[in-house]
């Protein structure tokens, strides 16, 4: 299911560990196995609070939630 950036913001705003859990997984099927939700949860927090990503699964997020 493709979802644009605003709903992905609204699912973030009524489920954060859900959606976290959501790209978490996404993350890993990309190969990286070693993040965590909580992790991912984070660096949700860190870039929608204006922060910038620090390489590659935090560049895909960035990417994800700007883009849909």
């Amino acid at each position: 299911m493709i979802m644009t950036a605003e709903q992905i913001k609204a699912s973030w705003e009524l489920d954060p560990k859900g959606t976290a859990g959501a790209f978490g997984a996404m993350l890993r099927d990309f190969g990286y196995e070693g993040i965590s939700d909580e992790w991912v949860e984070k660096e949700i927090i860190w870039l929608y609070k204006g922060g910038e990503p620090k390489g590659g699964p935090s560049m895909l997020l960035s990417r994800w939630l700007k883009g849909g």
